[in-house]
C-alpha cells in the first residue's frame, strides 16, 4: 500500500557577504583583560606591555571592512567586578583610536570575564544581528558567573553569536571556563604562552573574522516562514557513502544551529514527534549557498478497522512510524502516538508503519510524496477471543497463566503471539489476527490444558478451559 504525505521545511546556510558600499563585512568587539594580574611578567616583560604592542602590530593590518570596538574590565577600580566599560565604540577605521586607548589602559581589578563578555554581545546587538566578541583574558573568572552558562545563554538567545577566547598565560589547569565560554558559542580557543604566539592567535581570530564563516540557519514552517519554536538538532559527520557517522557533532534544541566549519554534514531536525531532514549539505567558506529540504506538508488521519466496515469502538491503538534507511534497512522511530483515531505528520521518504491493538498488528509500508490529508484506515483483519476458565467447576481462586502461540498450515506450533501473555483469574479477552493458534494454560495445582483454536475477522468466539483435579 503507498500513501502520500507532504510537510514543509526550508534549511539556509548563509555566509558573510562582501562589503557593499559601507557596509561591514563583519562587526567585532575586542575585550581586553586590564585586571591587576596583567602587570605579571612574561619572558621579563609585563603581559599588558606585550598586549599593547602585539595589539598595535594587529591594527596595521586590520581589514577595514571589519568594524571593531575596544571593551575592557578591572581598569578602573580594585575589587569592583561591575568595572566594565566600553572604551570604543564599534566602527569602521577604528585601529588607531584602539592602540591609544589600550595604551592608556592601567590594569589594577577584578576579572569578571563573564559579564564583560555578555555586555559587549549587547553592545553589538547580538540578539538582532550577527556579532563577533575577541576575549583575552590572562586568568579565570573571579566574580562568580559561569562562562560556560553565559557562553550558552548568548548562543541560545543570539541571531548569530561567536565568543572567541585567547587565554594568554593561563595554567592548563585554568583554561576549562575559557574554553567552555568558546566551544558553547562555536568559537575559537587558543593559548599563548608568550608575546609570539599571543601575536599569532590574535591574527588567526582575526583572519576567521574577515572571512567569515559557515553558518546553518534554518526556517522550519507549512508555509515556508520562519518557525520560531525550538527545535531539536542533530548534525552529524558524513562517510564516503553520505551516511552520518560517529556522536553528533551538534546537538541541541534551538531555534536555529550554526555551523562554522567548512565541510559536509547530515543534518536531521525533530519538531515535536516527526523528524525532518535526513539530508546531507555541504557547507563551504566565504560563499553564500541555500539548501532547501523540500517537505511541503500534509497529513495523515490513522485509524482502525477489526475487518473491512468494522471500526474499532474500544480499547486504544498504539501507532509507531520508522523511517527506511537508504540500505533498506529500518531506522529511526519519527512518529509515536495512541489512541483509535490519531494525526501523523511525515516528511518525503519510506516509512513502515506499526498499529498494535491488543494482540493483534499490522504492518504497513507507506510512501510519502507531495499530496494532501488523508483518511487512513487500517484493517487488522482481527477477531476477538474470549476464554472462560473453571477449577472443578468453579470460577479459579488463583492466577491463570495464558500463553498464545501461532500454528501454521499442518498445525505446528510457532512463536507465542504478540502480547498475548497474561495472568488473569477470570474470564479473559484476546484481539489477534485471523489465523490459526495455539492456547496453553497453565494452573499451580493442575496440568496444562491446550486449546487449538482460529481467530475469524471481525468474530468473536468463546473457548472453556477446563481444570479438573486428578
Amino acid at each position: 500500500m503507498k500513501y502520500f504525505i507532504f510537510a514543509t521545511f526550508l534549511l539556509f546556510i548563509a555566509l558573510p557577504v562582501q562589503a557593499a558600499d559601507d557596509a561591514p563585512k563583519a562587526r567585532a568587539m575586542l575585550v581586553l583583560d586590564a585586571s591587576g594580574s596583567m602587570w605579571g611578567q612574561v619572558e621579563g616583560k609585563n603581559k599588558i606591555v606585550i598586549a599593547r604592542e602585539v595589539l598595535a602590530d594587529l591594527m596595521q593590518d586590520w581589514d577595514e571592512g571589519v568594524y571593531l570596538g575596544l571593551a575592557a574590565y578591572g581598569h578602573n577600580r580594585k575589587g569592583d567586578c561591575n568595572d566594565i566599560e566600553t572604551l570604543v565604540k564599534v566602527g569602521p577605521k577604528t585601529g588607531d583610536e584602539i592602540v591609544k586607548t589600550v595604551n592608556e589602559i592601567n590594569p589594577k581589578g577584578k576579572t569578571p570575564l563573564s559579564a564583560a563578555v555578555k555586555r559587549a554581545a549587547e553592545e553589538l546587538r547580538y540578539t538582532e544581528e550577527v556579532a563577533t566578541v575577541i576575549l583575552l583574558s590572562d586568568g579565570i573568572e573571579t566574580c562568580n558567573l559561569d562562562p560556560c552558562a553565559i557562553g550558552a545563554s548568548l548562543e541560545e538567545a543570539g541571531i548569530d553569536f561567536t565568543a572567541h577566547v585567547i587565554g594568554f598565560n593561563v595554567k592548563i589547569e585554568d583554561q576549562k571556563g575559557l574554553k567552555c565560554l568558546a566551544e558553547n558559542t562555536g568559537g575559537q580557543f587558543l593559548s599563548a604562552d608568550n608575546a609570539g604566539q599571543l601575536g599569532a592567535a590574535l591574527k588567526k581570530i582575526a583572519a576567521d573574522v574577515r572571512s567569515g564563516a559557515d553558518t546553518v540557519y534554518v526556517i522550519v514552517d507549512k508555509n515556508g516562514a520562519r518557525y520560531d519554536k525550538d527545535v531539536r538538532w542533530d548534525i552529524f559527520a558524513v562517510d564516503d557513502q553520505g551516511q552520518p557517522t560517529g556522536d553528533a557533532l551538534h546537538s541541541k534544541i534551538s531555534e536555529f544551529v550554526k555551523l562554522r566549519e567548512p565541510g559536509r554534514f547530515y543534518v536531521k531536525v525533530r519538531v515535536g514527534q516527526a523528524v525532518y531532514g535526513g539530508q546531507v549539505i555541504e557547507a563551504k567558506k566565504d560563499e553564500i549557498r541555500e539548501h532547501e529540504i523540500d517537505m511541503r506538508g500534509g497529513t495523515f488521519k490513522l485509524s482502525g478497522l477489526m475487518t473491512q466496515g468494522q471500526p474499532i469502538e474500544k480499547g486504544d491503538i498504539y501507532w509507531y512510524i520508522n523511517v527506511y534507511k537508504a540500505d533498506g534497512t529500518l531506522g529511526d522511530n519519527i512518529h509515536a502516538d495512541v489512541g483509535r483515531n490519531v494525526v501523523a505528520e511525515l516528511p518525503p521518504g519510506k516509512f513502515q508503519l506499526h498499529a498494535k491493538h491488543y494482540g493483534a498488528h499490522q504492518y504497513v509500508d507507506l510512501i510519502s510524496e507531495a499530496g494532501e490529508t488523508m483518511e487512513m484506515p487500517v484493517n487488522f483483519e482481527a477477531g476477538y477471543t474470549k476464554f472462560i476458565p473453571s477449577v472443578n467447576g468453579q470460577e479459579p481462586d488463583r492466577g491463570i497463566y495464558y500463553y498464545i502461540y501461532t500454528l501454521d498450515e499442518n498445525g505446528k506450533r510457532g512463536a507465542v503471539s504478540h502480547d498475548a501473555n497474561v495472568t488473569s483469574n477470570n474470564q479473559v479477552v484476546f484481539t489477534l489476527n485471523a489465523g490459526r493458534y495455539q492456547l496453553e494454560a497453565s494452573h499451580s495445582r493442575f496440568e496444562t490444558q491446550h486449546v487449538d483454536f482460529e481467530v475469524k475477522p471481525g468474530e468473536t468466539t468463546e473457548h472453556e478451559v477446563v481444570f479438573n483435579a486428578n
